[in-house]
């Protein structure tokens, strides 16, 4: 048996490019989104990327922070795309001196998280979490610091 060739016309390119992708631009937003296609079933994480690139950085942003939960996320787009969700970052891992909205690089390890489903039965899921931290030097802050 010869394997069948995976071919678009120009047409379905043209309307996969036209059609409009989710927008994670709030919160609630962004839920909306991921119940969306969750409940499509077109939620597909892309989880073998992270053994595959599990030296490859990262850069985003902190998108919050909470000391007392000791956790908080990191919007980035790239990642976002691999794996459909803000990444988590432990509070051990978050630089001195960092606070909401800053520049950081970091890798991605993948980490199971055990999560009970509507049903009461426990799922586990792959999430990633960002390791190796470090801000990323703003202009100002490379200018003054060469002073």
């Amino acid at each position: 048996q010869t394997p069948q060739a995976s071919y678009q016309t120009p047409q379905a390119n043209y309307e996969a490019y036209q059609t409009p992708q989710a927008s994670y631009h709030t919160p609630q937003a962004s839920y909306q989104a991921y119940q969306q296609t969750t409940q499509a079933g077109s939620y597909q994480p892309n989880f073998g990327a992270l053994s595959s690139g599990a030296n490859k950085e990262f850069e985003g942003s902190l998108k919050s922070l909470s000391e007392k939960h000791g956790y908080g996320f990191i919007a980035c787009e790239e990642a976002r795309q691999l794996y459909q969700r803000d990444v988590y970052i432990h509070s051990n891992q978050v630089p001195t001196g960092a606070k909401v909205l800053d520049r950081v690089r970091f890798t991605i390890k993948a980490v199971e998280k055990e999560k009970k489903d509507k049903s009461g039965e426990i799922q586990k899921e792959m999430r990633p979490t960002a390791e190796d931290v470090r801000i990323v030097p703003t202009t100002a802050a490379a200018i003054a610091a060469s002073s």
